[in-house]
């Protein structure tokens, strides 16, 4: 296919706005050709590695439009297509490191003392569950985890975590030959985790 998002074509957007247009005007396209060669030779270099079939997923609800949304958005992104290779362990606090403000995070709830409280980068734990469930099911193993001070109705008991910079974390490892490929997908009131990788072990 094709594509019209480059700077030439703002420039003939901005132009025609300044101008008053009143007629249509043509904005430049580019062939996404190279685009799609690209995705095809990643994907290519991960099948070559071993990744590829989902081996874990899970999903977490949660209740849309609170601040801790947009914490539960960005940590995903920053965690999404991250690779652990095999034999090692993937800390969520050592990769993603403390929430700011300046990384994008908002004041979100939490749990300190097991007293409610807010602080930034809280409300987390959605995704800290869904990965710790995607990581059971697809069979891998785990150096570090806290379940919450406070049982929460909306997590599966036993199997559920919480995170918190420096601690608690989450360290998740893989004890399989092969790479494990982190994608994560999101609505306004769900976080998705899979894991990518070839089957070895399972935690059903």
């Amino acid at each position: 296919g094709t594509r019209c998002f480059s700077l030439a074509g703002a420039d003939v957007l901005f132009e025609a706005l300044a101008t008053g247009a009143a007629q249509p005007i043509a904005l430049p396209l580019t062939d996404r050709s190279s685009d799609q060669e690209a995705a095809e030779a990643q994907l290519a270099a991960l099948t070559a590695r071993g990744i590829k079939e989902q081996i874990g997923e899970f999903t977490t609800n949660h209740a849309a439009g609170e601040s801790r949304v947009i914490n539960i958005h960005r940590i995903a992104d920053l965690v999404r297509g991250h690779v652990i290779e095999p034999g090692t362990a993937f800390s969520v606090n050592n990769f993603v490191g403390p929430r700011t403000t300046a990384k994008g995070f908002v004041s979100g709830g939490v749990i300190e003392n097991l007293v409610f409280s807010s602080s930034v980068g809280g409300g987390i734990s959605p995704f800290a569950t869904t990965l710790f469930n995607a990581a059971f099911f697809g069979g891998l193993d785990y150096d570090t985890y806290q379940s919450h001070s406070i049982y929460i109705t909306r997590y599966p008991y036993g199997r559920e975590a919480t995170l918190s910079f420096p601690s608690p974390d989450l360290i998740i490892r893989n004890t399989t030959p092969y790479p494990v490929y982190i994608w994560t997908e999101y609505t306004d009131n769900s976080i998705t985790v899979s894991l990518w990788s070839t089957r070895y072990a399972t935690g059903a």
